[in-house]
């Protein structure tokens, strides 16, 4: 992650209605977040997706198999 140490805060948080059915989610975006670098790739940049997905998604033992 880089971002300016004098920058970052929480922004105001938003409602999007993009879940199945139209259903609302409250979203909460930061400041001063410059990059956000997984496995040497740059998966998000001035606060907007890059499309790249280089990570592996983690399940603890509790989690039930999909």
């Amino acid at each position: 992650m880089l971002f300016d140490e004098a920058r970052v805060k929480p922004a105001m948080p938003t409602v999007e209605t993009d879940l199945p059915g139209g259903a609302r989610r409250l979203v909460q975006k930061a400041e001063g977040i410059a990059a956000v670098v997984v496995n040497g790739q740059v998966t998000l940049e001035q606060g907007e997706p890059t499309g790249a997905v280089p990570g592996e998604l983690l399940r603890g033992p509790g989690a039930r198999a999909a």
